[in-house]
């Protein structure tokens, strides 16, 4: 190895004149660190960290069993808090108290490594010493990471127990769709068997055969459907009242009150509700068990 340079003989100049005014420094330090600030210390880890290392939400069995494990690691982390909170506002102080010393001694917080090459080839780097220092020192205690990750864990369990819900929904829907096609099927049967239909008959048909059964139970049908839907104006009501069979003085007077409704339209179906022969009053003159002959198929007919 060849001679210093002029910059490294500087260097280290400055360095040995140093020397002396460090060793008093750091009795100082010493002194002043035992009495003022105390020792470097490393805040313990969060149990809301370790949770989140070790664990997802998705890996315990429900929602809710996450949730739990989130609480008791919030509790237990909030338990430690002030201890780590001591340890890092000490380990602020010792790194001051550094920082005081450093600048007292006049201690150069840089310094240039030169490296030698071959052909007389020479490059230098500049290091600071006390910046890297100070990274081995913790300032933190990561308190604002376990308040976020709670906040994450939470979202993800509400998130998690959403999706739960609503393949428990589907899952109820399924099931209830299912039932209802069967009890639909059910219904079906029995009344192709009672009246003797044909087999593959459908809902349509049978409430057909029930309707003929009873006049006024045709025409206050017909008179319910136009109060539902007028957009084809009384279409409906004009459809009941064409088989409607005048038999009696009673009758003759239903006929012509609706009959002055359907050829005076006037656009809203729901006069066949409010009217003296609507369809609730007519629905009131059919025999209690041809009517829930008809409740009970009308109600699977499709129709609209």
């Amino acid at each position: 190895m060849g001679e210093l340079s002029w910059t490294a003989k500087w260097e280290l100049g400055r360095i040995e004149e140093a020397i002396p005014k460090l060793r008093t420094e750091l009795v100082r330090l010493e002194t002043a660190l035992d009495e003022k600030t105390g020792v470097v210390g490393q805040p313990e880890q969060y149990a809301v960290q370790k949770l989140c290392s070790q664990k997802s939400v998705r890996s315990f069995p429900t929602p809710s069993a996450a949730e739990e494990a989130m609480e008791k690691a919030f509790e237990e982390s909030n338990a430690i808090r002030e201890k780590n909170t001591t340890i890092v506002a000490t380990n602020l102080r010792v790194i001051q108290m550094l920082q005081q010393f450093v600048e007292n001694a006049r201690i150069p917080t840089t310094y240039i490594k030169y490296n030698y090459g071959r052909q007389g080839k020479t490059t230098k780097e500049e290091y600071d010493w006390f910046a890297g220092m100070k990274q081995v020192i913790p300032v933190s205690d990561g308190w604002g990471t376990v308040e976020r990750l709670q906040k994450e864990w939470k979202r993800e369990c509400e998130k998690w127990d959403q999706e739960l819900k609503q393949k428990e929904a589907a899952r109820e829907a399924a099931e209830k769709a299912e039932k209802a096609k069967f009890e639909r099927e059910i219904v079906r049967r029995q009344f192709v068997k009672q009246f003797d239909l044909p087999e593959n008959t459908d809902f349509d048909d049978i409430l057909d055969v029930i309707l003929r059964k009873n006049k006024y139970l045709r025409l206050a049908h017909y008179l319910s459907l136009n109060r539902s839907d007028w957009s084809d104006g009384p279409s409906y009501a004009e459809t009941g009242l064409d088989e409607f069979v005048e038999e009696t003085d009673e009758d003759r007077e239903i006929a012509k009150e609706l009959w002055g409704y359907v050829n005076d339209w006037c656009g809203d179906g729901r006069v066949f509700r409010d009217c003296k022969w609507s369809y609730g009053v007519l629905f009131g003159k059919v025999p209690a068990e041809l009517m829930e002959e008809y409740n009970k198929v009308n109600q699977y007919v499709d129709r609209w």
